[in-house]
């Protein structure tokens, strides 16, 4: 085995740590290096020239439609039900359910069922 360097320290996330640090470390960092080349590379295969700051805007630009795809999805997914084993609020009432998703942070479900809709859960809100 090739005895190799050690890799050199990573330098820390950018203002705020986390994700809020890897989108502006690498935002920031896009202008950066614009000029230096790279091979690019499409299905695994050399392809033509581009550079790392291209590339570093691009993975920046994705990090971005990510945070805003998951805030979307949490949204869509605040949605409880207390209306009982069959949905007819026959041991509770709504208003019960209501007062429990308010202090949860939920909206009740626009129906009484016993389960929630898939579609409530698994889909979110149209962008703005």
């Amino acid at each position: 085995m090739a005895w190799l360097p050690p890799p050199p320290p990573r330098p820390p996330p950018g203002p705020g740590g986390g994700r809020a640090g890897a989108h502006a470390a690498g935002g920031g960092r896009g202008r950066e290096p614009r000029e230096t080349l790279q091979i690019g590379r499409t299905h695994g295969v050399h392809a033509e020239p581009t550079t790392f700051g291209l590339k570093l805007a691009g993975w920046a630009f994705e990090l971005a439609r990510g945070r805003e795809r998951v805030a979307r999805a949490l949204e869509g997914m605040r949605v409880g039900k207390l209306s009982g084993a069959v949905g007819t609020y026959a041991a509770t009432d709504p208003e019960l359910e209501r007062l429990a998703c308010e202090r949860l942070g939920l909206e009740p479900g626009p129906t009484p069922t016993p389960n929630l809709p898939r579609r409530l859960l698994y889909t979110s809100p149209s962008p703005p």
